[in-house]
């Protein structure tokens, strides 16, 4: 299945217009919660859902990332990113040749902007439990209900 074949969720901008809309979501002093974020359509070999907490600009930020495979030199595909972060890797060198081949793979990205956080207390409070709501199928529904009742505060 292409990646195209999945249109990006509504309420999403391509990556390059939300990091022109605000010059201070490109400084990089961003905080990941993980890439197992769950919604339907984006959860497969393809597509990938990353949430990341935007120091600078204090966004709560969903990434919608597309991949094509078919990008990438199968013969180069030798390394898994599981064998290339294990204890048997010969070093960084596996590790940052799995990174490159998946940023060679990428090909959309689109963001969804979830909340602006104010202070440490409101993203600790929505993100409580992140490493377990990644993971759990309704688990970004939870985040947005958690920002939704923070709103209401």
């Amino acid at each position: 299945m292409p990646p195209t074949s999945v249109p990006p969720p509504d309420g999403t901008v391509p990556a390059e217009q939300f990091y022109a809309e605000d010059e201070r979501r490109a400084s990089g002093r961003d905080l990941s919660y993980g890439s197992g974020w769950r919604r339907e359509g984006w959860n497969d070999d393809t597509h990938v859902v990353q949430l990341y907490w935007m120091k600078d600009s204090r966004e709560l930020v969903a990434f919608y990332i597309a991949y094509d495979w078919g990008r990438v030199d199968p013969e180069e595909m030798k390394v898994s990113t599981l064998e290339a972060i294990g204890e048997e890797a010969g070093g960084g060198v596996e590790l940052g040749q799995a990174l490159r081949l998946q940023e060679e793979a990428t090909a959309e990205v689109h963001v969804e902007l979830l909340a602006q956080l104010e202070s440490k207390h409101q993203r600790r409070g929505v993100m409580h439990g992140w490493h377990w709501l990644q993971h759990h199928p309704d688990g970004l529904d939870q985040v947005r209900a958690r920002i939704a009742r923070l709103a209401s505060d």
